[in-house]
């Protein structure tokens, strides 16, 4: 079988896989992506489920297009992963915004801001923090609230924040 030298997907749907950073970047790198739903998929530096995680921004570097996006896949957060995010440059708003994480990169000002500038305002939001204790989580919804109330958005975007430990 010949080797594939070029990607164009425009949908990407893997539930329990490993992929190597590598290979998602090869099935990516062509930013024509513009849906995306990964369900229990690790994606590791060398694919293996045991292997070191890549990062969130390397995860979303390569979806420009993408306009559905559900990633149930434990990632990590770089001390350069809030501001990578924020200057994402994106060509569409997203309609699902769906995150499973273990740390949230952004703090309420800043989540607020990435959702007007990257999210459509009828958009399924819901994001899952793991790892994170019931305090941490109220207090990070609770601020985004108070947020969304002074940027006026609080009509806008009701983000369904779970908690799982």
């Amino acid at each position: 079988m010949p080797k594939l030298s070029e990607s164009r997907l425009r949908l990407i749907e893997t539930h329990m896989g490993c992929l190597s950073e590598s290979e998602y970047d090869f099935l990516t790198k062509s930013g024509e992506i513009v849906h995306i739903f990964m369900f229990h998929t690790y994606i590791t530096v060398n694919g293996k489920e045991d292997g070191e995680k890549i990062a969130l921004e390397k995860l979303l570097k390569n979806l420009h297009k993408v306009k559905y996006l559900k990633l149930s896949i434990d990632t990590v957060n770089t001390t350069n992963t809030r501001n990578e995010l924020m200057n994402l440059k994106r060509t569409n708003k997203l309609k699902i915004f769906n995150l499973y994480v273990t740390r949230f990169a952004f703090d309420a000002k800043s989540y607020v801001k990435f959702l007007e500038e990257n999210v459509h305002v009828s958009a399924d939001i819901e994001i899952i923090l793991n790892g994170v204790t019931a305090e941490e989580r109220q207090t990070f919804e609770t601020e985004v609230t108070k947020e969304l109330h002074l940027t006026n958005n609080q009509t806008k975007y009701e983000p369904i924040i779970r908690y799982m430990s």
